[in-house]
């Protein structure tokens, strides 16, 4: 494993995913220019030479800050009082790990590496499995717990990996599958056609204001045979030839507003449910639409008409 000698004499990992003792600092002064690469159209796979950033590390043993500048070497700084970890993300417990998985046929073995650095984490590590079939059986069943736990942030399985026979089996990235495949500011009645085939929408009478047309209750019920929750949703208009998001803020409700408006225990929807907002409104023409994702990570976008 890749790493240094901290002064203490402890070994200070430098290879390892995700670490809780490794952080990257990016001065004040670059902030903007880094916003500016961030941002910008295309991913950006290496930071410009000159923007390079610091390292800093945390020791486990003596929790010293050690601070790597490119090119200049390790500054080392001890901490007054302070014996817990610094670095580690600032979502805290509720910080989402990865799932990795690698299989070579012509070795007919592999390994499904999942967790993170969060202490209790749902993490473990296998490599004994000699089937390609239960391989894969192995990583799609750790997927669905870690996605329906919330707890996944990214995650791939990968084929024969330095052959010219590699395949990228499956992949999937909670902030990119959202931007990717989630709703946008405008959309087509084409775009509903996907859904349709796994959730019904339904439109009914207020539960609060019966006599007015633009009060309405809204159900989702999910016909699939996966469980499936909502990401963001939001109401279109037809406006200048397209249908555009018209909700107050010109923003899509969120995941969690999903849950608080239709009644939820939890974010996901069991096959055969149905839930329900029984004080939803918006005037006639409208379009309900809504970011959907199942238990195996397929997103798609379900949404109806309200002439």
């Amino acid at each position: 494993m890749s790493g240094f000698t901290c002064p203490c004499g402890a070994h200070v990992q430098d290879g390892v995913d995700l670490s809780g003792d490794k952080a990257v600092v990016i001065s004040d002064m670059d902030i903007d220019e880094f916003r500016g690469e961030i941002e910008r159209p295309g991913l950006v796979e290496e930071y410009p030479d000159e923007l390079t950033p610091c390292k800093v590390f945390q020791c486990r043993e003596c929790k010293r800050l050690l601070l790597e500048r490119p090119g200049e070497g390790l500054f080392a700084f001890v901490p007054e009082g302070h014996s817990e970890s610094m670095l580690t993300s600032a979502r805290g417990k509720k910080f989402k790990g990865n799932l990795r998985a690698e299989w070579q046929d012509k070795d007919a073995n592999g390994y499904v590496l999942w967790g993170s650095a969060v202490a209790g984490a749902d993490s473990g590590y296998v490599c004994d499995i000699k089937e390609w079939g239960k391989f894969q059986e192995l990583y799609f069943s750790v997927f669905r717990r870690l996605l329906r736990a919330d707890s996944l942030g990214n995650a791939w399985l990968r084929r024969n990996v330095g052959t010219p026979q590699v395949e990228d089996v499956h992949h999937w990235h909670s902030h990119t599958h959202r931007l990717e495949h989630g709703l946008k500011q405008t959309i087509t009645m084409e775009t509903l056609e996907d859904g349709r085939r796994f959730v019904d929408i339904t439109f009914g009478a207020s539960a609060s204001e019966q006599g007015n047309v633009n009060h309405y209750s809204t159900s989702l019920k999910n016909k699939s045979s996966n469980q499936i929750r909502i990401y963001s949703f939001g109401g279109y208009h037809f406006r200048h030839g397209t249908w555009e998001l018209n909700t107050i803020h010109k923003r899509l409700y969120s995941a969690g507003r999903f849950v608080q408006w239709y009644g939820l225990q939890s974010q996901w929807i069991a096959p055969g449910e149905t839930v329900c907002f029984p004080n939803n409104s918006g005037s006639r023409p409208i379009i309900w639409a809504y970011h959907c994702e199942d238990e195996d990570g397929n997103a798609f976008i379900a949404g109806e008409l309200l002439r």
